[in-house]
């Protein structure tokens, strides 16, 4: 704003002139001290909005993040009891002890049983043994206590800790409230945590509130056990989240809205106790939207909830400050002095006048001078960066701290929009663009967008910027204002681990790729590391567990990163999915030493990992890609991940460095999975049978049924070739579950169809995968009872690697299979573990002798000398023995005169289909007589 002298005529000044003149400059100076003082409050209540947004957002944050935690916290319940086979007060009382300790924010853990009337007495028997009074369930909490009405369901407290009011507590029937008994029925059809209505606690909290949580917990079986019941200091859990906050006098209050209307609220913020704080008269009226205040929802534990922050008075007033006021009162009072100025000196010349009317524009001017150099001051001083938009003019405003957020100084960025814009990154700024565009319109309430800048360095940041529109009285936007924060450190680290993102290693990869093609010298690779059987610490222990062995093993891999034998190395350690990390190795000289570095990791990740009172043994599979000039990131990883699948398919536990003909392997191995998964949808698997023949009577004893892939281009695929893959990629479960039915269901008909041998059994061979899986006995008594095939015709072959990999669930499910007369055979015995220690206590029926000693029986003689053994003590146990892969003659004689039970291979018959399969009942008896010495064969061995 600048002023000036202009020419005049000398004339005479009358009183009506004078009067006229004093009138416009007081009705001036009033006008001007009331702009600069409305400007400057304006300005001053936008800051405090943005102030409070951030402050408001940094709350929600907080309390959320506290919410989900407990939550996630409820599935450690869930690993120790489905880890406990029978649950006993002492154990739960040190479980629960543990648990509390390592979160304050519980106060009680329960126990509830899922309680058929049957058990109602024993369930009685054993709160009176544990001198609980009284001794019987209960329907009511109160005094005198109530005994529960007979029904055919109870749900009755077993075990409470601490044990303050466990006589107030235990045995009472949880389903006699219709509240709980709906919050527990939905607690056990999702299966997830469930928060329930607030309750009043009696013992000395906070502000004597809990906030109880439900989590159904079943057997094995799916058989509902009964449910957790944990029960959090609703204050201790909302305060947590904010304790590290520095308190601000915004009050905060929680509603929980699936209560009903009349008691929605929660819970008010307890710094504000005691001291101003905000009263709604409803909950309507706290969830209505005001300037202000900010409403947050949240959904969590099958309850919908709404956290309201609104600024006090004390709030607003601590920014509100005196400038305004002051440079108004300043002008008004300038104005008063030359009005009375004017007045006093009516007879003074023109010029004089024309002085007077000069200064009071000087002094106006300085003061909005000095206006404007304090916003720029607090501008300045704030840690975001500030943009006020003059959109008729086209003119921008830009903090120095906006400027300096992108590396330049004030006086190097411009007022126009195309000093933000081209800064963009090419790809995030037509959204940008569009983003602005709906607001301006209205479409859209505020303006938030995130996307890349360009820094002065070259390298690009992420911003998070805010705004919103200043509309005039038709609802067209004139001025947009708002704010501009770095979260390039947010977006670049892992929120569990604090390792790089996937984000900030890609961005490392095509600097790595850049520096490549300009420095032939520079060398880099990139290691893809999955950790082996991580999905079993998960499914045992909870994922809250499983996080804590993530962040132990982001430890090891930053350890060995930086190692004084890899400092020459630049390592960019990040993690990239839920049990994936993926280290950027580089350096400029020799080769960048990943083989080293994945001897190191490998070496690391060997010593046992602490997980809650246990240890744990993890190890890895590791795909190393080299890297070059002229790639991608994309196609860098995906190399990385195919070597790291090579690793898995050659054991695990080691590394593989990408070759091209790996890609074609990949390409293939991915063609081969997806017409497997068609041909087991469609049904285009078929079974073939290969007789197992009684050595003493030539009768055929059993058949094995054995899988085949018809390939519409490559034939008849044998198992040998899509078996591991179908392990792979989980297609063996659908498989497998194919072949135990079409088996059963085969062999039921050939018992109708050929009376004459009803003691033919059919035997199928049964992955690890399969029978490790909870519900596999029910799987199988379904089948059988849906064939009609009786349990003692079917035998089932595992491997000894799947007795040794589990072995007292292993023996219990044996155990299982044996009492209901199933059979048991250990397929390629003596090829895998060495099972002896363990042996006698598996209730197996008969071992097969695996075909590499059965093909050089006669020539090598030590061959005929493990044979022997594996009949002699197979006899020690009370098993038949079975050999397979026979195939002459020779081999016949050696395995008869040996003691040997049972043969089978192509000697009698290759794998036939079942119509092939009836052309063989007939004939073996000849055929035996004529190639085996009566004399040599013992009788079967009697099974157990």
């Amino acid at each position: 704003m600048t002023g000036g002298t202009a020419k005049s005529r000398p004339h005479r000044v009358t009183r009506s002139s004078a009067s006229r003149s004093v009138l416009i400059i007081a009705a001036l100076g009033t006008l001007m001290s009331c702009l600069v003082c409305g400007l400057m409050r304006m300005r001053e209540a936008q800051l405090a909005r943005d102030e409070f947004r951030n402050a408001a957002g940094t709350c929600d944050y907080a309390v959320r993040r506290e919410i989900e935690t407990n939550l996630a916290a409820t599935h450690i319940v869930r690993g120790y009891i489905n880890a406990t086979a029978e649950l006993n007060e002492a154990g739960f009382s040190r479980f629960a002890e543990e648990a509390i300790q390592a979160n304050p924010s519980i106060l009680t853990l329960e126990w509830v049983e899922h309680l058929r009337a049957a058990g109602r007495a024993a369930f009685e028997s054993g709160l009176k043994a544990r001198g609980i009074n009284p001794p019987y369930i209960r329907s009511n909490l109160l005094i005198p206590p109530r005994a529960a009405k007979a029904k055919d369901i109870y749900e009755p407290v077993r075990f409470v800790y601490p044990r303050d009011n466990i006589d107030r507590i235990a045995g009472y029937d949880m389903a006699t409230s219709p509240t709980i008994s709906a919050e527990i029925d939905l607690a056990a059809r999702t299966g997830e945590p469930i928060v329930g209505s607030k309750i009043r606690l009696v013992e000395k909290t906070r502000d004597g509130l809990g906030l109880p949580v439900f989590l159904a917990l079943r057997a094995p079986n799916a058989e509902l056990r009964g449910f957790a019941l944990i029960i959090f200091q609703l204050g201790e859990v909302l305060e947590k989240g904010l304790r590290d906050l520095k308190p601000e006098p915004i009050d905060i209050q929680f509603f929980d809205l699936s209560a009903p209307a009349t008691k929605q609220f929660l819970y008010q913020h307890q710094w504000l106790r005691g001291g101003t704080k905000i009263v709604f008269r409803t909950e309507a009226e706290a969830l209505a939207p005001a300037d202000f205040k900010q409403v947050a929802w949240l959904s969590a534990g099958g309850r919908n909830w709404a956290i309201v922050m609104t600024a006090t008075e004390k709030y607003l007033s601590a920014r509100r400050t005196w400038q305004p006021w002051f440079f108004g009162l300043c002008g008004l009072l300038l104005t008063a002095a030359v009005a009375r100025h004017n007045l006093r000196n009516i007879a003074d010349a023109r010029r004089e006048e024309e002085l007077i009317y000069l200064r009071e524009l000087k002094d106006a001017e300085q003061a909005l001078r000095q206006s404007e150099a304090r916003y720029s001051l607090a501008a300045e001083g704030s840690k975001d960066g500030l943009w006020d938009w003059h959109l008729g003019s086209g003119k921008i405003y830009y903090s120095p701290r906006w400027k300096s957020m992108l590396g330049f100084a004030d006086e190097e960025i411009g007022d126009t929009t195309d000093e933000w814009m081209r800064r963009i990154y090419p790809r995030d700024r037509e959204r940008v663009e569009r983003e602005l565009a709906e607001h301006r319109a209205g479409q859209t309430d505020h303006f938030q967008s995130e996307y890349r800048v360009r820094h002065r360095d070259g390298t690009y940041r992420w911003f998070l910027t805010r705004g919103v529109a200043v509309r005039d009285s038709d609802g067209m936007a004139t001025r947009m204002a708002g704010s501009q924060t770095d979260i390039t450190d947010s977006k670049a680290a892992d929120h569990l681990t604090g390792l790089a993102s996937r984000l900030l290693l890609n961005e490392k990869l095509h600097l790595a790729i850049d520096l490549a093609g300009s420095d032939s010298r520079r060398n880099f690779a990139v290691l893809f590391i999955d950790l082996d059987r991580f999905k079993i610490i998960n499914d045992s222990f909870g994922h809250t567990a499983g996080d804590m062995v993530l962040v132990q093993i982001a430890d090891r891999l930053t350890s060995c990163a930086q190692r004084p034998d890899m400092s020459a190395c630049e390592i960019t350690t990040a993690r990239v999915g839920g049990d994936e990390f993926v280290l950027l190795v580089g350096r400029t000289g020799e080769s960048c030493g990943a083989t080293d570095l994945a001897k190191l990791i490998l070496e690391a990740l060997a010593p046992p990992l602490r997980l809650l009172d246990n240890q744990v043994f993890v190890s890895a599979s590791i795909g190393i890609r080299i890297g070059e000039a002229g790639t991608t990131p994309e196609s860098l990883l995906q190399d990385a991940d195919t070597a790291m699948y090579h690793a898995k398919a050659r054991g695990k536990d080691r590394f593989e460095v990408f070759t091209p003909a790996m890609r074609s392997l990949a390409v293939e191995r991915l063609r081969c999975e997806t017409d497997l998964r068609r041909a087991i949808e469609s049904g285009g698997m078929v079974l073939h049978y290969q007789p197992k023949v009684c050595l003493v009577t030539g009768v055929v004893a059993e058949l094995e049924a054995l899988v085949r892939w018809p390939h519409p281009t490559r034939g008849l695929i044998p198992p040998a070739e899509f078996i591991s893959l179908a392990e792979e990629t989980g297609l063996i479960l659908p498989l497998g579950k194919w072949v135990l039915d079409t088996a059963c269901r085969q062999m039921a008909a050939w018992h109708a169809q050929f009376t004459d041998n009803p003691r033919m059994r059919i035997s199928v061979n049964v992955s690890a995968k399969q029978f490790t899986q909870p519900l596999f006995l029910s799987e199988v008594m379904s089948v059988l009872s849906a064939t009609g095939l009786a349990p003692e015709h079917l035998s089932i072959e595992i491997t000894e690697s799947v007795l040794m990999e589990n072995t007292e669930s292993t023996l219990e499910l044996l155990h299982k299979l044996r009492e209901a007369k199933i059979g048991l055979q250990i397929d390629d015995f003596g090829s895998g573990y060495s099972s002896l220690n363990y042996l006698h206590r598996f209730p197996v029926n008969a071992l097969k002798i695996d075909r590499a000693f059965v093909r050089e029986l006669g020539i090598r003689p030590e061959n005929a000398q493990i044979v022997e053994t594996i009949v002699m003590l197979a006899r020690t146990l009370g098993m038949s023995v079975i050999a397979e892969g026979v195939e002459t003659v020779e081999q016949l004689r050696h395995l008869s005169g040996l003691g040997c039970d049972y043969a089978q291979g192509h000697l009698f018959s290759p794998p036939l289909d079942s119509d092939r399969v009836v052309q063989l009942f007939d004939g073996f008896s000849s055929f035996l007589g004529q190639s085996v010495p009566a004399t040599s064969a013992s009788s079967p061995a009697t099974t157990r």
